[in-house]
């Protein structure tokens, strides 16, 4: 009801312009009336005056219930009338008189209506730009009731959440409020006591909490029996014979692997081949007849599973200390040039998401060679660390912090290929980072810059490739979608598999313009470029 003001303004506004548009119309064509029996009374004077009767009887029988603005314009129009002005004149006193119009108090008024439309309409119209303008999302948070009961979540994350999934949590209230007992007031009352009970019992689960849990994670269940909640047959559907999605994947995945094979078995039989043949066809068509049932299932998962927008925080707030992030750029450094380039790409990526809690780190490794060491290998560490040092002499002076870092790791005799090389190559370099980043002091990293203490207390780690863009404000809205209790990785101690969360999301890359337009190939893989590709929900149907 609170969303339907703005629509019912709205609508408001666009019956007055209409009231207002029909006055208009109605009074322009009283005035082209009356300027057309105006110009046939005054034709009709001219050439024979004796036509004059019946013509006025004409006027009166097709001017019925017409406005007074006609009489103003046909009076004004016949005021140069000179051969018959007598009977004229006559019949409009006696049309006047009929229609109880004063002439003078006619034309005051049709001018001061048309002013006031003219007003009025312009009026109208600011207001439906200033309807246009105002935030009602803002109106809407500060008036809705079950809103000012869900901001008084007890983990306090709700009040701190963007826009769009506040709303999400909102429609699914309103969605167990429609099909429940209780009304949308009174289970919003029921999750925050519920959120409450659980912070009771265990002060650090951030997660029961949270209303979120309660309206869009595993809460709901042992919500809606308390709100006499009526399930939908979709959600029975997906509740129990769709609940095992590993199942439903590799179920599906053997019915259609066995029907292709199925359909090439008749097939053979029905060209005449012997079992021998048959069964020779179907074991080589086993491989391509898979991956096209591999095609199938990913496209019957992704419609029967659609993907779903993750709750995030607001990634217009600067960074909590809690959430403290390294954004990291693996590279070879095959060169000092090449080296400086990877930096200045850092440096943009810093220039575009500035924040006191995001530091960057360049992870470097040397080119492979067949022995340890190879000559020009200081002067390419010498340009990264000096390409470093200069970005945080320069930056230091704005926040009085040095937010870039260095990595560089030494060689290791790599026995299967007979090379020294960076260990396990970009998967090696981040495992590494990570284990310096908790505390490790026996990496192969032989050259390090910037604040350990930064690191050591970093939470997330953002990964790029040396030649990937992080857009304008990138960083804070990957940072506010993994940092969501919803969203953080949980493990119980002694275990190293995620129970709930993520351990680690991947958001969508998107192409530029320039870079869509460099070849067919980038054109088939840039999708719709040009429009904002994080619009929607995507997903991997297999990682999912």
């Amino acid at each position: 009801e609170v969303w339907a003001i703005p629509i019912m303004l709205r609508i408001a506004l666009v019956e007055n312009l209409a009231r207002l548009s029909r006055a208009v119309v109605i009074s322009m064509r009283a005035e082209k009336a009356g300027d057309r029996w105006a110009e046939r009374l005054v034709l009709a004077a001219q050439d024979d005056s004796s036509a004059l009767p019946e013509l006025l009887a004409s006027i009166d029988a097709e001017t019925r219930d017409v406005p007074a603005a006609f009489f103003v314009r046909l009076t004004q129009r016949l005021g140069e009338l000179e051969t018959g002005g007598e009977a004229v004149n006559a019949w409009l006193e006696r049309r006047l008189s009929a229609e109880g119009i004063v002439l003078e108090s006619a034309a005051a008024d049709a001018q001061q209506e048309q002013a006031a439309n003219q007003v009025s309409i312009s009026n109208a119209i600011t207001s439906i730009r200033l309807l246009d303008a105002l935030d009602w999302r803002e109106f809407f948070e500060g008036v809705s009731i079950a809103e000012a009961i869900l901001r008084k979540d007890p983990a306090q994350t709700y009040a701190v959440m963007d826009f769009a999934s506040r709303d999400r949590y909102r429609h699914s209230l309103e969605v167990i409020a429609r099909r429940s007992t209780d009304s949308e007031i009174a289970v919003a009352e029921k999750v925050v006591a519920l959120a409450n009970e659980a912070l009771s019992i265990d002060a650090s689960d951030d997660v029961r909490g949270h209303v979120g849990w309660w309206l869009m994670g595993d809460g709901r269940l042992r919500l809606e029996p308390l709100v006499g909640y009526r399930r939908q047959k979709r959600e029975a559907l997906y509740r129990g014979p769709l609940a095992n999605h590993a199942l439903f994947y590799w179920g599906a995945f053997s019915v259609f692997v066995a029907g292709l094979l199925a359909l090439m078995a008749l097939y053979g039989l029905a060209e005449g081949s012997d079992m021998a043949q048959v069964l020779a066809l179907v074991l080589l068509a086993v491989i391509p007849l898979s991956e096209v049932a591999l095609v199938l299932v990913n496209r019957l998962s992704a419609f029967v599973f659609p993907p779903r927008i993750l709750p995030k925080l607001d990634s217009r707030l600067p960074v909590d200390d809690a959430h403290r992030t390294l954004v990291v750029v693996p590279a070879l450094f095959s060169s000092a040039p090449a080296t400086q380039a990877v930096i200045d790409t850092m440096e943009i990526a810093y220039l575009a998401n500035r924040d006191l809690n995001v530091g960057y780190a360049l992870l470097g490794d040397l080119r492979p060679s067949s022995e340890p060491g190879r000559p020009d290998d200081g002067l390419i560490t010498e340009a990264a660390v000096r390409g470093i040092s200069q970005l945080n002499e320069r930056y230091e002076v704005e926040h009085g912090v040095r937010p870039f870092h260095l990595l560089v790791r030494a060689r290791k005799l790599n026995e299967s290929e007979n090379l020294w090389m960076g260990w396990e190559r970009k998967r090696g370099a981040l495992l590494e980072l990570v284990r310096e980043m908790r505390g490790a002091t026996d990496t192969t990293f032989s050259t390090k810059l910037g604040e350990q203490a930064f690191r050591h207390s970093c939470a997330f780690v953002i990964t790029l490739d040396a030649d990937t863009v992080l857009p304008r404000d990138g960083a804070r809205k990957l940072i506010s979608a993994i940092a969501h209790p919803l969203n953080r990785a949980r493990w119980r101690p002694g275990e190293q598999r995620v129970t709930s969360g993520y351990g680690l999301i991947q958001p969508r890359v998107g192409m530029t313009l320039p870079g869509s337009k460099r070849s067919r190939f980038a054109s088939l893989y840039s999708g719709p470029t040009g429009i904002d590709p994080y619009a929607g929900a995507v997903s991997d149907t297999y990682q999912d």
